[in-house]
């Protein structure tokens, strides 16, 4: 089953993709935002063009556990992005799965220091390797609870 991880930010939309088995995550690309529409269009698109069936989104919590004001944004882009689904007779019926995401910019960011890559070219990449680490995080703990 294939899915698509994603890192919503106020400017760019990190974006990744699993193999077909669900096992693999892979930074596809970091999306900039243009306007609500457009952007539920682009993922609308991807979704078709990958034969997508369920989304992983990362939620992005405080370090207490508590959710802050960009969890709010992300959760009401979701609601929006779920009500155009549900009325897209292409897409089917998309499982939609929030996911904590603390701490996975700074472990892409880590990962890119650790190939000595510049901070403008860290830049550029970020976002879509947090999306990967969030969806390689949701894949790890679903195949383990199936075996």
């Amino acid at each position: 089953m294939k899915t698509l991880g994603l890192d919503i930010g106020d400017k760019t939309i990190g974006i990744a993709v699993s193999d077909d088995a669900g096992v693999i995550s892979f930074p596809r690309e970091t999306y900039r935002r243009i306007s609500r529409r457009d952007d539920e269009r682009y993922i609308t698109d991807l979704l078709k063009r990958e034969a997508i069936s369920r989304i992983v989104y990362g939620l992005p919590y405080n370090m207490d556990g508590s959710l802050g004001p960009q969890a709010e944004k992300t959760g009401k882009f979701m609601d929006r992005l779920n009500h155009r689904l549900r009325h897209d007779p292409e897409i089917g019926d998309i499982e939609l799965i929030a996911s904590d995401e603390r701490l996975t910019s700074k472990m892409a960011d880590k990962a890119m220091i650790s190939q000595d890559m510049r901070r403008e070219t860290r830049k550029q990449y970020i976002d879509a390797l947090a999306a990967s680490f969030i969806l390689q995080n949701y894949l790890d703990r679903e195949n383990r609870r199936q075996e």
